[in-house]
């Protein structure tokens, strides 16, 4: 049976794309588990693709607007959205053979009626739509508190406001079912490793969670700011 690494991320970690480089260069998974439909992960790829061409235009508009130390942070957070879609498929272009398993059971509707919350609402679990208030909240922060603030939410793993929403099942149970029997099969039938890649609160929330539907398999589960440690210890 292949070894399952369960892998909590922050959607906005500005250091998300290096730690989950180093992570799969580490592991060297078979198989990537992706929290994104397969719609989601090709859109990520072009945004991010998109926003390489753009970023200095970008930069200079930001710039104009919120100062210079303000626009470097908001495109710091605007870099790495959808990384963990983006940086998988460059390791799966950079390892050929690597397999992708995307979530297709989510309730995209569900998704609109969520309200954009500004960056330190952290529980949104990266759903944030980007936009106007969205950039605001970003300027409001400096590069430090910005940091503190991913952190903090790498360390809470309640789900606030989450578990009483009339979108809870949509965007949990539902979600970790489907994604439950998707990474057995896949458990299963692969060799190598494989890594699955889903918001923190997915592997670490109160709740009957994705880790706890898989915990006979003996994963190992682990927050992506906490990739250097696991490393340096194994």
């Amino acid at each position: 049976m292949a070894q399952l690494y369960l892998v909590g991320t922050n959607h906005i970690d500005i250091q998300g794309p290096e730690r989950l480089r180093k992570f799969l260069d580490f592991t060297k998974p078979s198989l990537i588990s992706l929290e994104a439909d397969k719609d989601e992960l090709e859109l990520r790829i072009r945004d991010h693709i998109g926003f390489e061409r753009q970023e200095f235009m970008m930069k200079l508009g930001f710039t104009m607007q919120y100062g210079g130390e303000k626009a470097n942070n908001i495109l710091n957070v605007l870099r790495v959205l959808g990384y963990e879609s983006w940086v998988s498929n460059e390791y799966g272009l950079a390892n050929p053979g690597v397999g992708f398993i995307c979530n297709d059971n989510i309730d995209h509707e569900a998704l609109k009626d969520l309200d954009a919350g500004p960056i330190t609402a952290d529980q949104k679990d990266g759903e944030n739509q980007v936009g106007p208030a969205f950039i605001d909240s970003i300027a409001k922060l400096t590069y430090d508190e910005m940091l503190a603030s991913i952190e903090r939410a790498y360390q809470n793993a309640s789900l606030g406001l989450f578990a009483e929403s009339k979108h809870f099942d949509a965007l949990f149970t539902s979600r970790d079912e489907y994604m439950e029997g998707r990474i057995r099969q896949a458990v299963d039938v692969t060799e190598g490793p494989v890594v699955a890649l889903c918001g923190i609160l997915h592997f670490f929330g109160d709740y009957h969670n994705l880790h706890d539907r898989l915990s006979d398999l003996d994963p190992v589960r682990i927050s992506l700011n906490q990739v250097d440690k696991y490393m340096g210890a194994n």
